[in-house]
């Protein structure tokens, strides 16, 4: 059995061997379940009928592909085009699932039922085959065309996982446990268990299982004989992992290439330089991809280069003046050129020039943060003297200075152009004027007494004269552009001042106004307040709280005052007197005034001696109310009720003979009243007991 084993192996090999250029896998994808198929190739510059080509099976390690499946291509190939064989299952049964239908709509052909080629599982060996006139295969009419993987390995790869880019290693892993177990990698073979026996072995580095491998671009012809070791990486690339369903990273499922393959076959006649862009008086060299290495012969022109023509198949070529050159190759095929044509394909650089003077602002206000400048050169280096005035973000051909705010006076900027041949001279200076900071001082918060206006002169420093102003709010000033403006405020009120200089550097600067005075409480009262005869003396007790805050004048109406806080005083003559008690802050200076008019009644007649008077008054029995009567219609009479202390209880006119006066809420005691006309004063009391 081993030399019958040995014996085919050799057949195969020499088999593969004679095979000629033709058709060849140029993409394998290797995914879960039944999500199997391969992409096949046409490097060839003709459509291929695929009548003659076959894709068999070697499975797990079988030397014939009877066990394995055979499937008869259909259809054709176009010129430099693919063909798309995958599984055919469309229905899942409890032990095969059905391939998924995104994948089968990518396919050109559904492959046939279970054992064919497309149910594969990564250690089967997969072959592209021609037959006569497309008759069925056997071991003797096949030609070979291409080979994935290695045919007859028998029990070294049967119960193997599959073939990987790595020779020979040894893993040590964690177990589902986390147990350290040992794997290996046997001459390119994943062993499917670990050296325990029980734990799988590493899986992950097989690339023909639950992978999608892809054809390098230089691979122009299938594998005609039969490798031995089977190396995938030696013509394949895997591609690369992508996120699953369930945000698991896997190289299995992957068929986004099908349908698309690139190969350097497909490709013309070109070149290419080792530099496209470079420096006078340098030298570069010039190649030819794979196609124009096989032609007969290779004409080159290179205008303004020297040489300006060569015949070399890699010429060096020298530029010494700037600009773009064209270049041409005319490559020869049994006396047929074909012309490859790259219109100003090398680029020539010469030193910089100087680039223009920068553009921008040249008086930048005292609380601007940032400028921006422009110059003509899209590769600059920009300068800023001094330093201290700021720092510079630059990027092509702008400059953006972000501004030291404590700077202030000239600062000089320059730019100069590079490019990888070297550096320009610095270009014109541009010269940018910072101006002073503009300062606003007020000695201290502004304060106003009520009702009262003040003119508001603040402190200017910095800047660039003459200023204009602008204050808010605009209603409490008689001018708000002035710079000494008065202002009427009726409450404590913040202020605005915005200042603007000469350049149109703006700033601003908020104060308070405090307005004082409007209301220090003043009370007072005085006792007595009613005199029927001399002495007239009268205590006057001030009631203002917070009196030391104060310095107080009394004035007593008949032109004399006091500077007492709690003034005795003697009237010399009859009269009624209004009274004047003025509060003057000795913080602010700001007064505040009460007026009692007609407060001190001095008589001399009595209040007992009422014969003369003009009217007659009772008082109800329960004291809610005084009853006058007149003997004449009064006109415009003045009535005034007093508590014994001096207050005024009740004020009113008189214009009835028959006037009544309500007197609720009054306490049990002894109350004044007076009337006065035109002619005098007369007064009343009245004693209420409850």
């Amino acid at each position: 059995m081993k030399n019958l084993i040995l014996f085919l192996s050799l057949f195969i090999s020499a088999l593969f061997a004679n095979a000629q250029t033709d058709l060849f896998f140029s993409e394998y994808c290797e995914g879960s379940g039944n999500n199997k198929g391969v992409e096949i190739y046409n490097p060839s510059n003709e459509t291929i009928d695929l009548n003659e080509y076959w894709v068999v099976r070697y499975g797990n390690g079988s030397v014939v592909f009877t066990n394995g499946g055979a499937t008869h291509l259909i259809g054709s190939i176009e010129p430099y085009q693919t063909f798309v064989l995958v599984n055919g299952q469309t229905e899942s049964t409890p032990t095969s699932p059905a391939c998924d239908p995104e994948m089968q709509a990518l396919a050109d052909q559904l492959d046939g039922e279970y054992p064919a080629p497309m149910y594969m599982n990564g250690n089967d060996a997969i072959a592209l085959v021609k037959t006569p006139n497309g008759e069925p295969p056997t071991q003797t009419n096949i030609t070979p065309v291409d080979l994935i993987g290695e045919i007859g390995l028998g029990s070294l790869i049967s119960g193997e996982t599959g073939w990987s880019y790595i020779q020979d290693s040894t893993l040590t892993y964690n177990n589902p446990a986390g147990e350290p177990v040992e794997g290996k990698v046997i001459n390119y073979i994943v062993q499917k268990y670990a050296t325990n026996g029980s734990d799988y072995g590493p899986f992950w580095m097989a690339w023909t299982m639950n992978h999608s491998l892809i054809r390098r671009p230089e691979v122009i012809q299938g594998i005609v004989s039969n490798p031995s070791p089977f190396s995938v990486s030696m013509q394949w690339d895997t591609l690369p992992a992508q996120l699953d369903s369930t945000g698991q990273w896997t190289y299995a499922n992957i068929w986004d290439n099908l349908g698309i393959h690139e190969c350097m076959v497909a490709l013309g006649p070109d070149f290419s330089a080792s530099d496209t862009s470079l420096c006078e008086d340098e030298t570069i060299s010039f190649a030819l991809n794979e196609t124009a290495i096989l032609a007969d012969s290779v004409y080159w022109e290179f205008p303004g280069g020297i040489p300006s023509i060569s015949s070399d198949p890699e010429p060096e070529v020298t530029y010494a003046m700037a600009g773009n050159y064209d270049v041409s190759l005319s490559a020869y095929t049994n006396g047929n050129p074909e012309l490859i044509f790259k219109q100003s394909y090398i680029e020539v650089m010469g030193s910089p020039a100087i680039p223009a003077k920068p553009i921008g602002d040249t008086l930048v206000c005292f609380n601007a943060t940032s400028s921006e400048y422009y110059t003509n050169s899209a590769s600059a280096v920009w300068d800023l003297t001094p330093s201290l005035a700021g720092t510079m973000n630059f990027y092509d051909s702008t400059c953006n200075i972000i501004w030291n705010e404590t700077f202030s006076g000239d600062a000089m900027l320059k730019v100069k152009s590079f490019n990888t041949c070297g550096e320009s001279e610095f270009s014109d200076i541009l010269t940018i004027k910072k101006t002073e900071n503009i300062n606003i001082n007020f000695d201290e918060d502004i304060m106003v007494c009520y009702g009262e206006s003040k003119m508001i002169e603040p402190q200017i420093s910095g800047g660039t004269p003459p200023y204009s102003y602008s204050w808010e709010p605009a209603n409490i000033f008689d001018d708000p552009t002035s710079g000494t403006p008065i202002i009427s405020p009726v409450a404590n009120t913040e202020i605005t001042l915005t200042l603007t200089d000469d350049p149109g550097c703006i700033t601003t600067q908020n104060v308070m106004v405090m307005v004082e005075g409007e209301d220090y409480n003043l009370d007072f009262t005085a006792f007595p307040f009613q005199f029927i005869s001399q002495p007239f003396n009268v205590q006057f007790d001030n009631l203002t709280p917070d009196q030391e805050n104060f310095d107080f004048t009394w004035y007593f109406g008949n032109g004399d005052s006091s500077l007492l806080a709690q003034p005795n005083y003697t009237y010399n003559e009859n009269g009624l007197y209004s009274v004047t008690l003025v509060a003057i802050s000795k913080l602010s200076g700001c007064s505040d005034t009460l007026f009692m008019e007609d407060m001190i009644a001095c008589t001399g007649a009595g209040i007992e001696d009422i014969e003369n008077n003009p009217f007659s008054y009772t008082l109800d029995e329960t004291g809610q109310q005084l009853k006058i009567n007149f003997e004449n219609q009064p006109d415009n009479l003045h009535f005034q009720l007093f508590d014994l202390h001096g207050k005024n209880l009740y004020s009113a006119t008189i214009f009835q003979k028959e006037f009544k006066v309500p007197l609720p809420g009054l306490s049990r005691g002894m109350y004044i009243f007076t009337i006065k006309d035109g002619s005098g004063i007369f007064t009343g009391k009245i004693i209420i007991v409850r």
